[in-house]
């Protein structure tokens, strides 16, 4: 996405990629918010 990261400055950070934390981003973003959505492993959850 070409974010420069020391310049990003997130409304909202959400730990997690499982289900709830995608939904969270998704709606977030919706609404206006610059989030930055943290997952070490692949999205999805289980």
């Amino acid at each position: 996405m070409g974010v420069d990261i020391k310049s990003f400055d997130p409304d909202l950070i959400v730990v997690g990629g499982g289900m709830g934390g995608i939904a969270t981003t998704m709606r977030a973003r919706r609404l206006g918010a610059r989030v930055a959505l943290i997952e070490p492993e692949a999205l999805g959850g289980t």
